[in-house]
């Protein structure tokens, strides 16, 4: 169960460091903030990224728009194009299966109850988990089995740790139990999960995942676990900057 909530003075952090333009820009386009800005605005952590969800290509196009013409694009995937100005950081989610599923199918795709928030611009209010209060308060890591990426979920324990957050073992177990429970069959289908995980030092290899002569092969485990580990190696001093 979701529960819609309206809290001034969260709601008064979510924007207050955005300038008047950009937060215009995101009621006119009636973008969804989800994810991190929310459960920072409710931890009272400064807030500088902001992940912007759509109900239709039309509205993704209106906010692109704009952004196009007033921030300086950071990067680009197949996921996301996130742009920057300033200390401000704005992600335009791009993937077609999370345009048009609203607050509440957004929200039941999402990993940790601590991340189950948004707040819909075209409604002015929050929408958030039951336990989301409670377990932010706790700073505890409660899986959702239903997550979409759980291998990027299992990586993101780590950066929840360096915050402060606590998870049991029970918790872990069914993290590596939707792992197991994913069905790639196909190199296609690994850089998916992958790219799931909210870093870019896994762009270079994920790309070369997709290259043509490649993405349709059947995924062999032991195979790539030694490109992942030669990987890794050359780029281990990313890597630890990552975590």
């Amino acid at each position: 169960m979701r529960a819609k909530s309206v809290f001034g003075r969260q709601r008064y952090n979510l924007f207050r460091n955005l300038d008047l333009e950009t937060a215009g820009e995101m009621q006119k386009s009636h973008a969804i903030i989800a994810g991190g800005a929310i459960r920072s605005v409710f931890a009272g952590e400064y807030i500088s990224d902001y992940d912007l969800y759509f109900d239709t290509k039309e509205d993704l196009k209106v906010m692109q728009k704009y952004l196009d013409e007033n921030f300086k694009v950071a990067f680009t995937s197949p996921n996301a194009i996130s742009y920057k100005k300033d200390k401000i950081c704005i992600q335009l989610i791009v993937m077609p299966e999370l345009i048009g599923l609203g607050c509440d199918g957004l929200l039941a795709g999402f990993d940790f109850t601590v991340c189950m928030g948004a707040f819909s611009m075209k409604e002015d209010r929050f929408y958030h988990d039951e336990d989301f209060l409670i377990d932010l308060s706790e700073k505890r890591l409660i899986f959702n089995i239903k997550a979409k990426y759980p291998i990027a979920s299992m990586y993101r324990v780590l950066k929840y740790i360096k915050k402060g957050y606590k998870i049991s073992g029970l918790e872990i177990v069914k993290i590596s139990l939707s792992i197991h429970n994913l069905k790639m069959e196909t190199y296609r289908d690994l850089r998916q999960q992958l790219m799931g995980i909210d870093t870019l030092f896994l762009k270079e290899l994920t790309d070369n995942l997709l290259s043509p002569d490649k993405e349709n092969l059947e995924y062999d485990f032991d195979g790539f676990v030694d490109i992942f580990n030669n990987y890794c190696y050359d780029k281990i001093d990313v890597a630890w900057e990552a975590e």
